[in-house]
């Protein structure tokens, strides 16, 4: 922040020891920006249905004392997967 104060050589926030607060010189640059802050935050959130998300098979081999384990692993798998909207196909 100071840095960005240095540069537009005007103070934008009052700093004591227990407080902090904008100047009129920072509200109004805030208000200004305003609108380009929220389009930039629009613009964010309208990639959340572009990441990636887990797909794919998942392969389990049930063979000994891993057995329980890979059912506790599966049952984990599941519903992480269901929490994330994705369908769960398990080949035993």
């Amino acid at each position: 922040m100071r840095g960005l104060e240095e540069s537009l050589r005007v103070r934008l926030v009052e700093r004591t020891t227990r407080s902090i607060a904008a100047t009129a010189a920072g509200e109004r640059l805030l208000a200004s920006l305003r609108p380009v802050l929220d389009e930039y935050e629009a613009a964010l959130d309208s990639l959340n249905d572009l990441r990636a998300k887990p797909e794919g098979l998942l392969l389990q081999d049930h063979r000994g004392h891993q057995a329980t384990v890979i059912r506790q692993l599966q049952s984990l798998v599941g519903l992480l997967l269901a929490s994330l909207g994705r369908a769960v196909v398990l080949v035993a």
